[in-house]
């Protein structure tokens, strides 16, 4: 013979173990995705009826867990990308399951495209993140349709857009990056690998880190294009690892979005289609031990003066054959100096460095005849006289003991 005994004489261990155990089963257990949530609620309220005092707080509180996190977290998915039926990204026939990606969710490439099922944004939405996991994908968009990321950021599979195909993935859609968006690495790039993102770049991150997550020690260095007149705000943009190339200033959005270095071998590499001098606020952080800056061939770039910030004295080496060009003494920091490509015009600048190197036909000038330009060397090897293409304004001083 069974013997019931009311809820209320138990111990309150007890009931609130039993708490926990209804709210795992009826809130999280697999059944919960054919339950209403008109009936969930009917069901909670039932549960914590049964319950008082000290255990009726505490299954208040389990309740409002439930309400706030868990029907969300059930609603969350990952939704693949098959692409046979349709190419409409929000259309559900185009979807693994035949659902597509809602907000919250994950769109998931996981297949190499067959050559005519690329996505296609024909119409605004937003969902939480972006991962290519093979390609190369092209993803294009119609005018006026933004697809709006909300993932707060992270490493792989929580970046607002991860790409861990090796090879090239391209985006000519319009991307927003939603509110929720927090500090991490909104955007992934996986080792080997190229994104390249024409389409226009919207969204207000509220004064948070727009990290470009390029390398980590499993993946290695990757590279990613900005080429669109990109308007988002509220943002200091981290390049850490890797390659960040812009194909204008406006790639990297409002004018008041700062660049930050901060890692061991970030580049941006300026690849404009003319002459650009720069506004923005660059800083160099105290734990980024190399940096470099990249300018493309037959244009010279400038950084203003009062744009930049040093709390570190890490190796800075000038890529690619264009011209940077100094608008102040002491712009690029006291570690290593590499000219590894095309020109650094010192423009009647001065500026110090632990050591100075030159590769691949780079070369150190000073466009200001009238005005002398000083190198001082703290330590290391020096160019030669060949790799300074106009010595005759510009004067190598030894500096610590030990320099040449």
């Amino acid at each position: 013979m069974q013997i019931m005994i009311p809820v209320a004489m138990l111990p309150l261990h007890d009931r609130i173990s039993m708490t926990i155990l209804l709210f795992l089963r009826v809130c999280s257990g697999p059944f919960a995705f054919f339950i209403p949530k008109s009936s969930r609620h009917s069901i909670q309220r039932r549960i914590a009826g049964l319950f008082s005092c000290g255990a009726r707080r505490v299954g208040i509180f389990l309740l409002a867990v439930t309400v706030v996190f868990g029907f969300e977290r059930v609603s969350a998915a990952t939704q693949t990308w098959v692409g046979a039926l349709s190419t409409d990204f929000f259309t559900g026939s185009a979807w693994a399951g035949g659902t597509a990606p809602e907000p919250g969710d994950i769109a998931l490439f996981s297949t190499p495209p067959t050559g005519s099922n690329n996505p296609n944004i024909g119409t605004s939405g937003t969902i939480a993140s972006l991962c290519f996991s093979a390609g190369p994908y092209t993803m294009n968009g119609l005018p006026g349709a933004v697809l709006t990321l909300t993932s707060a950021g992270g490493q792989v599979g929580s970046a607002a857009l991860s790409a861990i195909y090796s090879g090239t993935t391209t985006i000519s859609a319009a991307l927003g990056l939603g509110s929720t968006a927090a500090n991490g690495e909104l955007f992934f790039q996986r080792g080997g690998g190229v994104l390249m993102i024409s389409g226009p770049i919207s969204g207000n991150l509220n004064n948070r880190i727009f990290w470009f997550g390029l390398r980590s020690a499993r993946y290695g260095n990757g590279a990613i294009c900005l080429s669109g007149t990109n308007t988002f705000t509220g943002a200091t943009i981290a390049v850490n690892y890797g390659t960040v190339e812009i194909g204008s200033d406006a790639a990297l959005g409002a004018s008041g979005n700062a660049v930050y270095f901060n890692g061991d071998g970030g580049t941006l590499d300026f690849d404009f289609t003319a002459d650009n001098a720069s506004t923005r606020n660059f800083t160099w952080g105290p734990n980024a031990t190399a940096y470099g800056i990249g300018v493309t061939t037959g244009n010279t770039i400038s950084i203003a003066p009062s744009s930049l910030t040093y709390t570190g004295t890490a190796a800075f080496a000038k890529s690619d054959a264009g011209t940077l060009q100094m608008t102040a003494s002491s712009q690029f920091g006291m570690g290593a100096l590499n000219v590894a490509g095309g020109t650094l015009d010192l423009n009647g600048f001065s500026d110090t460095a632990a050591s100075v190197t030159a590769a691949n036909g780079g070369n150190i000038v000073n466009s200001k005849a009238a005005t002398t330009g000083t190198l001082t060397i703290n330590g290391g090897s020096t160019t030669t006289p060949a790799q300074l293409g106009n010595p005759a304004n510009i004067v190598v001083v030894p500096g610590a003991a030990g320099a040449p």
